[in-house]
């Protein structure tokens, strides 16, 4: 048997290759959100790549990344809308603030610069010359 002709009943080793890629990808991109289109990449290319015959195990593993890529990107799409219209936002985001006050209030903190907090640039509205800025 030649290892590079097609083997009958299954389906196109490339395109089973892409939608596992893919798959993959979306679940490594579900918090973005391009999850959604990715995913549906990897589940059209595993339909596609399945032609006449079976599926390959890459195109099955693309189809199951895929979907669960979708699914976890509704689901945080989905948790976000109900937060935002359930006003948790607004307190979560006043736990940020407070949190950042706590933070940037220390002295060693990374949040504060130290051109600003000392030395004759302690105030924040100051403009920087081009000969204060090459010193």
């Amino acid at each position: 048997m030649d290892p590079y002709t097609r083997q009958e009943g299954y389906g196109s080793r490339s395109m089973a290759t892409a939608s596992l890629v893919t798959g993959i990808l979306s679940l490594a991109l579900f918090v973005t959100g391009l999850s959604l289109f990715i995913g549906a990449l990897a589940v059209i290319l595993a339909i596609l790549s399945r032609g006449s015959g079976r599926m390959l195990s890459g195109a099955v593993t693309g189809l199951i990344t895929g979907i669960t890529g979708i699914g976890l990107s509704l689901l945080l799409l989905i948790s976000a809308v109900l937060m935002i219209s359930d006003g948790e936002w607004k307190q979560y985001m006043d736990e940020i603030e407070k949190i950042y006050q706590e933070y940037s209030s220390q002295e060693n903190s990374p949040l504060v610069s130290p051109l600003i907090t000392t030395g004759k640039y302690s105030d924040w509205t100051c403009h920087l010359t081009e000969q204060e800025f090459s010193l």
